[in-house]
Parts: structure tokens; C-alpha cells; sequence
């Protein structure tokens, strides 16, 4: 089994949950598994001093066995989304901050259910790096027109063999309908660091999107690792593609200070996160005091890990609180 992640903010410290699963499941690459990492080339400060090859390196890991990043040419792109897509070039009035980090076309986006998803725009529709509103701009792009496919119900995009665990299904779901129907503005106009070409026009491509479609473009034998919040980027993904690889969706993990966390040693911190996962769950919290029981049993615990081999997806639950029983 090959696992990868989306292209991670390196600067975020939230990047090294994927690594600490991934590590366990396919690192070192074996005759079995793999495990690799991509990095977001766009990669910024989230409010925290962090950087992500400097944590794998001061833990022992080689980088080029494990860091890689995308190719920022998508030659094959429009040719691999599914009927249904409908590309435009058009000259429309969109929701832009100054900026330029916060475009979209939609009113829609701004909806409650949406927005508190969107990590650049505050409860005062300000983008959170410029402080400026977001306002009606008149402005030229690429767009997706998304139509649904009357062949294939949306319940059809989803293959549930290929996602774990079964109970992200209905947010996948939602989120399809979501965006089904809506038009997409793939285009930047601020200059990003991926370039496409559109009947002889060039576009600055959305970063965001530009990592779901060069996840979406991978082998669809990979094992995607992401956080619960992917559920969006993954039904877009579908949307646009009509299948994809299979994913793998962490819970999402409570942190409110990583300064306390990011000097805990690979293998105990690997511990923690493993035996305060609750795949049934959205959410779920890090209980600190579980250190001193991994300080106690580490050895027992360490060739736990050593023997647990994940072959197929369903291995997958042994990675729970169950694995502190010994």
C-alpha cells in the first residue's frame, strides 16, 4: 500500500498529524508499503513559528526518502475531468478581497454552513490577511460550469471501499450537493505559482485547487491521509473527476497549543495521537496525561506498533484507544 498526503503548509504544525500516522502505516518503504510526503509550495505561517523539515530532520528522518513535491504542470488536467465540466472564459463581477488570497464566485460561499470552512475570512467577511472586506469585483477568469452527471446518481461517486472510515460518507454527500451545480472559478488573478493554459489564454491557478486536482491525478491505488476537513477538497475533487484515489480521513484533533506538543519525542507523540484517535467521531481531544502511561509501557507499546501491519484499509481501527490494551 502507497500512502501520500495533499501537499501540506509546512509552516503549519498541524502538517506533522498526517506524518505520524503515515510513518507508522508505510515508512520506511518496504516491499509492501510507502509513505510520502508532499509539500504545498505556497506554504505559510499559521501564527506559530513552525517548519516541518526542521521537525523531520531534529527526529531522525531522511528528507529525500520522504518529502517530495508536485509538479506544478498539469498538461493532461481538462482532459481528465469528467462530462459534465464545462470550461468558460468570462469577463463577470466575483467576491474579492484586496489581496487577492480570498476570490470566489458564489454568494453561497458565504453561508454560515460554508464560511466557518474558510480559514482566510473572518465572522466580518474581512479577509484575515489584508484586514480588507470582501467586495464585488468586475474581473476576467476561467471558470467551471459543474453540471451533475443524469447518468450517475451522486451516491455513485462514492465509492465506499475506497474511503475510511464508512461514517464520512454523508458529509461527502453534502458537500457534492454542495457544489453541484454552482460555478467554479478556477482562475486567480493574483499571481499564484501554478500556471494553465486555456484556449491559448494563460491563468493563475487556485492553489487550493490546484492540490485537489494533483492529488486527484495520482495512481488510484494511493492511500490519501488527510484531516476530516478534506471531506470538501474530496468532493470536489469528485465533482470534477468522477473517481479518485481512495482516502483515509484522520479525525479532526482539538489542539489549542502546539508549544507543548511539538518538543514531545516522534515515537511518544506517535503514541499519543494513535490512542486518542476515535474514528467514529469528528472531533477529538489529546489527553496529555496519556504520556505517562506511554512512558511506562513504551517498550511493550513500541513493538505493538512493530507488529501491527496494515494490508488493507480496514487495519486501519487497531489505531485507536484499544491500542493501549497490552
Amino acid at each position: 500500500m502507497d500512502f501520500i498526503t495533499y501537499p501540506v503548509n509546512a509552516k503549519n504544525p498541524g502538517s506533522v498529524i498526517p506524518v505520524l500516522f503515515g510513518v507508522q502505516w508505510g515508512y520506511p518503504a518496504s516491499t509492501k508499503n510507502s509513505f510520502t510526503v508532499y509539500l504545498d509550495v505556497t506554504s505559510r505561517e499559521r501564527g506559530y513559528s513552525f517548519d516541518l523539515k526542521e521537525w523531520l530532520v531534529a527526529n531522525g528522518f531522511d528528507l529525500q526518502k520522504i518529502l517530495k513535491e508536485k509538479s506544478r504542470q498539469l498538461p493532461l488536467l481538462f482532459k481528465s475531468f469528467r462530462a459534465g465540466i464545462n470550461l468558460k472564459v468570462r469577463e463577470d463581477f466575483w467576491h474579492k478581497c484586496r489581496c487577492g488570497k480570498v476570490e470566489f464566485l458564489d454568494q453561497t460561499i458565504l453561508a454560515e454552513s460554508y464560511k466557518k470552512y474558510l480559514k482566510l475570512i473572518d465572522k466580518q467577511n474581512k479577509c484575515i490577511l489584508c484586514n480588507s472586506e470582501i467586495v464585488l469585483c468586475k474581473n476576467r477568469g476561467l471558470i467551471a460550469e459543474i453540471y451533475p452527471d443524469k447518468s450517475s446518481p451522486i451516491e455513485d461517486y462514492i465509492e465506499r471501499d475506497k474511503i475510511y472510515p464508512t461514517n464520512v460518507h454523508r458529509e461527502i454527500k453534502h458537500w457534492i450537493r454542495f457544489f453541484s451545480g454552482k460555478d467554479i472559478l478556477l482562475s486567480r488573478v493574483r499571481e499564484t505559482s501554478y500556471q494553465i493554459e486555456y484556449e491559448n489564454e494563460k491563468f493563475y491557478l487556485d492553489p487550493t485547487l490546484f492540490n485537489i486536482f494533483s492529488t486527484f491525478l495520482e495512481r488510484e491505488n494511493v492511500y490519501v491521509i488527510t484531516g476530516r476537513d478534506a471531506t470538501i477538497s474530496y468532493a470536489l475533487g469528485l465533482l470534477f473527476f468522477g473517481k479518485g484515489p481512495n482516502h483515509i480521513f484522520l479525525p479532526r484533533f482539538n489542539i489549542s497549543n502546539w508549544s507543548e506538543l511539538i518538543d514531545i519525542n516522534f515515537n511518544e507523540l506517535s503514541l499519543l495521537f494513535i490512542g486518542n484517535t476515535n474514528w467514529k467521531k469528528n472531533k477529538t481531544s489529546l489527553n496529555l496525561l496519556d504520556l505517562k502511561f506511554i512512558k511506562k509501557h513504551e517498550i511493550e507499546l513500541n513493538k505493538k506498533l512493530e507488529n501491527t501491519q496494515v494490508s488493507n484499509i480496514n487495519d486501519l481501527a487497531v489505531f485507536s484507544r484499544n491500542f493501549y490494551s497490552l
